[in-house]
Protein backbone atom coordinates (compact mmCIF):
# COMPACT_ATOMS: atom_id res chain seq x y z
CA UNK A 1 0.00 0.00 0.00
CA UNK A 2 2.68 2.42 1.30
CA UNK A 3 4.68 1.45 -2.34
CA UNK A 4 1.74 2.18 -4.33
CA UNK A 5 0.96 5.51 -2.71
CA UNK A 6 4.72 6.78 -3.17
CA UNK A 7 4.37 5.76 -6.52
CA UNK A 8 1.46 8.03 -7.09
CA UNK A 9 2.98 10.76 -5.61
CA UNK A 10 6.09 10.50 -7.70
CA UNK A 11 3.93 10.36 -10.65
CA UNK A 12 2.18 13.74 -9.62
CA UNK A 13 5.90 15.48 -9.57
CA UNK A 14 6.41 14.81 -13.04
CA UNK A 15 3.02 15.55 -14.49
CA UNK A 16 3.03 18.40 -12.74
CA UNK A 17 7.05 19.61 -13.79
CA UNK A 18 5.80 18.50 -17.08
CA UNK A 19 2.71 20.93 -17.04
CA UNK A 20 4.73 23.40 -15.96
CA UNK A 21 7.12 23.21 -18.76
CA UNK A 22 4.56 23.23 -21.50
CA UNK A 23 3.62 26.86 -21.22
CA UNK A 24 7.34 27.77 -22.03
CA UNK A 25 7.69 25.09 -24.60
CA UNK A 26 4.63 26.22 -26.94
CA UNK A 27 6.39 29.85 -27.67
CA UNK A 28 9.32 27.82 -28.51
CA UNK A 29 7.49 25.63 -30.60
CA UNK A 30 6.31 28.79 -32.48
CA UNK A 31 8.92 30.41 -33.03
CA UNK A 32 10.83 27.46 -34.33
CA UNK A 33 7.92 26.62 -36.20
CA UNK A 34 8.06 30.53 -38.10
CA UNK A 35 11.63 30.41 -38.87
CA UNK A 36 10.88 26.92 -40.43
CA UNK A 37 9.00 28.92 -42.54
CA UNK A 38 10.87 31.86 -43.57
CA UNK A 39 14.05 29.38 -44.06
CA UNK A 40 11.77 27.54 -46.72
CA UNK A 41 10.85 31.02 -48.54
CA UNK A 42 14.22 32.47 -48.59
CA UNK A 43 15.30 29.05 -50.18
CA UNK A 44 12.78 28.98 -52.75
CA UNK A 45 13.35 32.68 -53.67
CA UNK A 46 17.06 31.62 -54.23
CA UNK A 47 16.54 28.61 -56.24
CA UNK A 48 13.97 30.36 -58.57
CA UNK A 49 16.15 33.45 -59.02
CA UNK A 50 19.21 30.67 -59.86
CA UNK A 51 16.72 29.21 -62.00
CA UNK A 52 15.40 32.09 -64.27
CA UNK A 53 18.72 33.94 -63.61
CA UNK A 54 17.05 36.72 -62.20
CA UNK A 55 16.87 39.16 -59.03
CA UNK A 56 14.15 38.04 -57.10
CA UNK A 57 13.41 40.09 -53.88
CA UNK A 58 11.29 38.88 -50.83
CA UNK A 59 9.13 41.12 -49.06
CA UNK A 60 8.26 40.76 -45.44
CA UNK A 61 4.87 41.99 -44.60
CA UNK A 62 3.90 42.59 -40.88
CA UNK A 63 0.92 40.80 -40.06
CA UNK A 64 -1.64 41.74 -36.94
CA UNK A 65 -3.55 39.02 -35.40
Amino acid sequence: MLETLVAVAIISVVLAMAVLNYSSILPNYKANSAMDQLLYQLRSARERAIAHRREVQVQFVEQTN
